[in-house]
This record gives C-alpha cells, sequence and structure tokens, in this order.
C-alpha cells in the first residue's frame, strides 16, 4: 500500500558548518540543468492533491455618471492528478459553486499549475467551435461581451458576458489568457541570448542561480532559483518589468503588468515535489482590464500505485 505524504510548511535548513567550496560555482550549467527539477517535478511518477485558487478581477472605468470600481470573481476547489516525469498525465479539479446571486462569477473546466506539462488537445479547434457553441446558445449576441479561441500562443479558451449587472468570465481548456502569456514567455525565450551566473549567499548559506533573459529589445525578466546548503533546488521566482508585451503582438490591449510567477518546493524521499506556487498578471483585452491570480497548494504527495516502493 502507498502511503500519503503530507507536506508541511518547510523551515529554513541550519546552516551547515563546513565550508562551501566555492569551485562548485565555476561552471553554472549544472545549477541550471539542477533547477529544471522545480519545474517538472521528480523524476518518477507522483500522484498528488491539493487546493486551488483563482481570483480574476475587473476593473470598470468611471465614467461622467459613474464612478467605475472592481469585480472580483473567485473560483476555489480541490484537485487530485498524476505527475508522471514532468507531464501531468491526469489532473481533475472539483470546483466550489459560486452563489446564484453574486454579481459576478467564473466557469472554468481546469486549472494550468506552473509544474509539469499538459498535453495539448489533439483537436483544440473542435473544442472551441464545442466552447463557443456553448455560449452562444445561453447568450445573445448583446451580452457577449468578447471571446477568443485557441492560438499558437494559447491552448484554450476565453468569453466575458454580461447578463444585466451580471458579469461571467467563461475559460476552457487552460485558456486563462494572462496567466497562460507568462508561461509561454518562459517556454519561448532564446536560452542563447541569456546570462546566466550563481553566487554563494555566505548569510543565507545557499547558491543563488540568476538568469536575466530578453523579453524584448529593451526588457528583460530574470529567473532566480535557491539552492539551500547547495544542495536541490526549493525555490524559485520569476521578476517581469513593470509592464511588457509579448514579441509580435501589436494590440495595445494585450499589454502586461505587475507579473509574476513564483514556487516553493520541498526534498522529500521521494525527491523535489512541489509545495505552494503562484502566479498573478494583469491584462488590458476586450476593453477591459482583467486581474488574474492562481494561487496552489500541494498538501499530499505520494508515489504512484503502479512504482515499486
Amino acid at each position: 500500500m502507498m502511503h500519503w505524504l503530507f507536506l508541511l510548511p518547510a523551515f529554513a535548513t541550519p546552516p551547515t558548518a563546513e565550508t562551501f567550496d566555492l569551485s562548485r560555482l565555476d561552471d553554472p550549467r549544472p545549477w541550471q540543468e539542477q533547477a529544471q527539477v522545480l519545474l517538472d517535478g521528480p523524476e518518477r511518477c507522483i500522484e498528488v492533491q491539493g487546493t486551488i485558487r483563482v481570483q480574476v478581477s475587473i476593473y470598470i472605468p468611471g465614467g461622467i455618471w459613474s464612478a467605475g470600481g472592481q469585480r472580483n470573481v473567485v473560483a476555489e476547489g480541490t484537485f487530485e492528478g498524476r505527475l508522471d516525469h514532468g507531464v501531468w498525465t491526469r489532473i481533475d479539479a472539483t470546483w466550489t459553486d459560486a452563489p446564484n446571486d453574486a454579481l459576478a462569477y467564473m466557469e472554468l473546466d481546469r486549472f494550468r499549475p506552473i509544474v509539469g506539462r499538459i498535453p495539448k488537445r489533439k483537436d483544440p479547434e473542435a473544442a472551441a467551435k464545442e466552447f463557443e457553441a456553448d455560449i452562444k446558445s445561453r447568450y445573445t449576441a448583446d451580452e457577449i461581451v468578447g471571446m477568443g479561441g485557441p492560438t499558437d500562443d494559447s491552448p484554450g479558451s476565453m468569453a466575458i458576458t454580461k447578463k444585466g449587472d451580471r458579469i461571467g468570465i467563461h475559460i476552457d481548456g487552460g485558456g486563462d489568457e494572462a496567466l497562460g502569456l507568462l508561461y509561454d514567455v518562459l517556454e519561448e525565450f532564446d536560452p542563447d541570448g541569456t546570462a546566466l551566473y550563481v553566487t554563494w549567499q555566505e548569510d543565507k548559506q545557499r547558491v543563488l542561480l540568476t538568469e536575466s533573459i530578453p523579453l524584448s529589445k529593451k526588457d528583460t525578466f530574470t529567473v532566480q532559483v535557491m539552492f539551500p546548503n547547495g544542495d536541490s533546488p526549493t525555490q524559485l521566482d520569476v521578476v517581469f518589468p513593470k509592464r511588457f508585451k509579448m514579441e509580435n503582438e501589436e494590440d495595445a490591449e494585450m499589454s502586461v503588468r505587475d507579473a509574476q510567477l513564483h514556487l516553493r518546493s520541498q526534498s522529500t524521499d521521494l525527491g523535489v515535489v512541489p509545495g505552494v506556487e503562484g502566479a498573478s498578471a494583469v491584462v488590458r483585452m476586450y476593453g477591459f482590464t482583467i486581474g488574474f491570480d492562481q494561487r496552489v497548494a500541494y498538501r499530499r504527495v505520494r508515489a504512484c500505485s503502479n512504482e515499486s516502493p
């Protein structure tokens, strides 16, 4: 029988008495390769359970007769899944129903974790057509504020509706446009143009890997990975410019600001497993300014049932 490993908040490891071998910093590439385990998970199959919270904030501009404002839509639930050598072969979420009298609500079919890769749909165009038909069957043309389908940069679909005073956010196939942009940035950068270096932080007893990556001709973003005591990595932070646009994106309405990614993992007997992750951004689209914030907490993890102990 495979037992669950409960993930608890990780406490800082006491500094070692040994002097760190600074010659290990001469070549940053091994540290870069080792850091990949944070985004892929352990080199084995694990089953996980946890909680998920997604918040969409709609910023409504003021006018002559109104002061404008902000509406927050929150989706919360639990999830379970199987992560096999960096690929999600199963990930199922159970969402808490929103109150019927809520002025804003969200329909979300699944979420997109930072850790691991979700295989693309075999026929994204067919899924997009089904999503579009469903929205049009429930809302009139005047009630559909905006709707977008899959592209090379985004795997899913999204629609915004307004029925009376009630605003709806509908996301299908991991089509969370704002967070998707952040992941696409990480996946599409040119590694030949990066600046990579590692340092030993004596006061914190850890190795810090810093990678500066060109985002455009004038902007860069930074990935920082921490290795406590020079051992397995357990922390990743991505620092984006205050505002940026994706390359080849001419429409100013797709500008992104206040984007950030954070990941905290734990080193266990199963390897480095995800603990807590967060991603957020504010994007201008469909005439709305929309903020996205996703928080994922991995509560329990165990080896897959078909693996040997």
